[in-house]
């Protein structure tokens, strides 16, 4: 009797061992579910964090980018208007300087005429009338070239092309400014073999032929 009690005992104590050894192994089980699920969050959460971070790097990114671009830009255009200034300036230095000559010219030949004191003969009045129409015209092409200058500032120039004969648009410039040229000791002359036709707006090539004169 007192061997089947203790091994009925004994046989309780391995069931109840069993028994502990089954929750043991379900909690662990589960303790291993949950931190699997807390890892899974983890990583999770890390891994928006990342997201997040590099999204925002990028932004910020973007926005320095963008502040450097405008910065750059804003740079080129007040480089760009002093240059533009600087070639208004030295233009209307040019102007001015060349308006000055033509008008001493005209007023020195009209006194000339105008005052009784000077004892002319006709040919002379003649060709102090020439110089003086040849200067009014020369004079009047430096105000062209002003105000081709200031529509060119302001996009307003409008080419028109066409077929010329380029020796006489230039024989015509040419003769604008024989006498200014000849008051300086300059001759030139129009040596382009014919025929020689140029598909090209005359009043740009006049534009530049008087610049380069």
């Amino acid at each position: 009797l007192k061997m089947h009690d203790s091994l009925h005992d004994s046989l309780e104590e391995k069931d109840n061992s069993m028994v502990i050894s089954e929750e043991e192994s379900v909690y662990l089980a589960s303790k291993k579910e949950k931190e699997k699920e807390l890892l899974k969050v983890e990583l999770e959460y890390q891994k928006n964090l990342f997201t997040y971070a590099l999204i925002a790097t990028l932004f910020f990114a973007a926005i320095v980018g963008i502040i450097i671009l405008l910065y750059l830009s804003l740079r080129k255009a007040n480089k760009k208007l002093g240059d533009l200034n600087a070639m208004k300036d030295k233009f209307f230095t040019i102007i001015a300087h060349d308006l000055k000559n033509p008008f001493n010219v005209l007023l020195g030949y009209s006194e000339i005429l105008t005052d009784k004191d000077w004892e002319l003969s006709v040919e002379e009045k003649e060709d102090y009338i020439k110089v003086i129409a040849t200067t009014s015209k020369r004079t009047y092409n430096l105000l062209e070239n002003l105000l081709y200058w200031a529509r060119s500032q302001t996009n307003r120039i409008i080419i028109s092309p066409q077929t010329i004969d380029i020796a006489g648009t230039l024989e015509e410039t040419m003769a604008l400014l024989s006498a200014y040229a000849s008051q300086k000791g300059i001759s030139f002359n129009v040596n382009i073999p014919q025929p020689a036709e140029a598909f090209i707006d005359p009043e740009i090539l006049k534009l530049v032929a008087r610049n380069l004169i």
